[in-house]
């Protein structure tokens, strides 16, 4: 058997120590921790949150407001898309009846007629 050298069991000892206090250090460290996290906010980060909300209750309010503006505006064109289909209705149906009474003028005028 070989003996072991005399700094191998020191070296050991050093790492479980250190490993021990890393333990130590992080175990005392996670209480600290959540207490920071549970403490009520400053006034500052209170302040702070407050004028990020308002900022995105604004950002939301002008989205709002240029829905309306695109959505009045598609309104209005389907309204004029409307009255003109409705003018276009309207003038067919006026060539319709001026094409039945054309019609009806050829059938007297070819009425007993050998054709």
């Amino acid at each position: 058997m070989t003996a072991r050298p005399a700094t191998a069991r020191p070296i050991t000892a050093l790492r479980v120590t250190a490993r021990s206090a890393r333990g130590a250090a992080l175990v005392l460290a996670i209480p600290a921790l959540l207490a920071a996290c549970a403490s009520a906010p400053t006034f500052g980060e209170r302040l702070l949150a407050s004028g990020e909300e308002t900022a995105a209750l604004g950002q939301r309010a002008v989205e709002g407001e240029r829905a309306v503006e695109r959505g009045e505006a598609l309104v209005a064109r389907g309204r004029a898309r409307i009255r003109e289909g409705e003018r276009l209705v309207s003038e067919g149906r006026d060539l319709i009846d001026e094409g039945t009474r054309a019609q009806a003028e050829v059938r007297r005028a070819v009425q007993g007629r050998d054709i």
